[in-house]
């Protein structure tokens, strides 16, 4: 039962990227902010009952509830207290447009320089291939080498992470400047998060390249 688990838990990110455009979508806003916590917190009702899906079982269920309710009213909270820092909700509105600009090239120069990276990683790789030397010393340029690629890896998934909140947490924007009707300002911050999810998806494909990377020494 506990492998059964253990495979659907491996599963839940991919249910979960699924579910959380469900619950941006069906957040809303007010001025002071409490529509927008208390319809977070009931759209992640069904936000739960995906991932409870997912595990399967009564523990599923309940580990679903519990996980939904709380994660539909965090990305509301999150946005409202935010909004106070701003003198205007229009205010707040632009300043996250901005900031989706500027991280986007952020991640966007991340993304070239990881890049980079890769391909010294893949250079070092194909010449420790090929190296000769004393088993010891070819056990320690090996070891070294993935202690590397393993260093730039969490370092890159940790930006992952960072990213991903930052786009869930500008979808509520978006979905709050779609219901509030403000078609230019919606339209506008969604010019600005469509390079970012690209960059997310490419981000993604880097990190699991360093993960195929530090396999690929490890059987050298």
């Amino acid at each position: 039962m506990m492998e059964v688990t253990a495979i659907r838990v491996k599963r839940l990110p991919i249910v979960l990227v699924c579910a959380v455009a469900i619950v941006l979508a069906g957040c809303a806003t007010s001025p002071d902010g409490r529509q927008t916590q208390a319809e977070g917190a009931a759209v992640g009702a069904v936000l739960g009952t995906i991932i409870g899906a997912a595990l399967g079982g009564r523990d599923g269920a309940l580990i679903g509830a519990a996980m939904g309710g709380g994660l539909g009213f965090a990305a509301g909270s999150a946005v409202a207290q935010e909004k106070a820092k701003y003198a205007s909700e229009q205010a707040f509105y632009d300043a996250q447009i901005q900031t989706s600009r500027q991280y986007a090239q952020m991640m966007s120069q991340q993304n070239r320089d990881l890049q980079v990276q890769i391909r010294r990683h893949e250079r070092r790789i194909a010449d420790l291939r090929h190296a000769r030397g004393t088993m010891t010393s070819r056990a320690m340029l090996l070891a070294a080498e993935r202690k590397r690629i393993q260093a730039d890896r969490v370092a890159a998934e940790t930006r992952l992470t960072e990213a991903r909140k930052e786009l869930e947490f500008q979808g509520e924007v978006l979905a709050e400047l779609r219901k509030s009707g403000d078609a230019q300002r919606a339209a506008a911050l969604e010019a600005q998060l469509r390079p970012l999810r690209a960059d997310v998806v490419t981000l993604e494909g880097h990190v699991n390249r360093m993960a195929q990377l530090s396999t690929a020494v490890g059987r050298l």
